[in-house]
């Protein structure tokens, strides 16, 4: 499979919009360095300005908009969720990992979710180590698939539309 990082969002959305700034400015040369021909791309509607800007840098695409995010994350070797603040589940984290996807995201992500570092999903804060995680699973397959069905397994089992369901009731309705 190829290099190719990816991350999907509303791109209109400011915490969206910092995330993969800062991946591309202060992770992605680092990518680079050990695989010239990664490829970064960023999928959602309404990307702003600055957003589209960042397909200027090389091996970054700006998809805007597209008929099916399912089909872009079948194409990801991973998943970038490089967030300095995440509140709230990260659906497009879970999203990624139902679909087999290692995930690379900084601790704020990764603690809004039941996932196990190392296992389930990799956590780096800095740019250096989120670059090297992201290396390390583009040029290990054995590795890249471990993370990416433990991450599939942690989804399947805490995630379920029942259990969601029924703990909503419970708030609602009482026990």
């Amino acid at each position: 499979m190829r290099a190719v990082v990816g991350f999907v969002g509303t791109m209109d959305y400011r915490p969206n919009i910092e995330a993969v700034r800062w991946f591309v400015r202060n992770v992605w040369p680092h990518v680079l360095e050990s695989i010239p021909a990664a490829r970064f791309t960023i999928v959602g509607r309404n990307p702003v300005r600055a957003v589209r800007r960042l397909a200027s840098t090389r091996g970054v695409e700006v998809t805007g908009a597209v008929q099916s995010v399912p089909a872009h994350l079948r194409k990801m070797r991973v998943f970038a969720a490089p967030f300095s603040i995440a509140r709230g589940i990260q659906n497009k984290v879970l999203e990624a990992m139902a679909f087999n996807r290692p995930v690379v995201a900084t601790s704020s992500v990764a603690n809004t979710l039941k996932v196990e570092n190392g296992r389930s999903i990799l956590v780096a804060d800095d740019a250096v180590s989120f670059a090297s995680r992201i290396v390390d699973l583009c040029e290990f397959d054995k590795y890249c698939d471990q993370i990416g069905e433990a991450g599939f397994r942690a989804v399947a089992a805490s995630y379920c539309w029942a259990d969601v369901q029924r703990q909503f009731e419970i708030a609602v309705l009482g026990p």
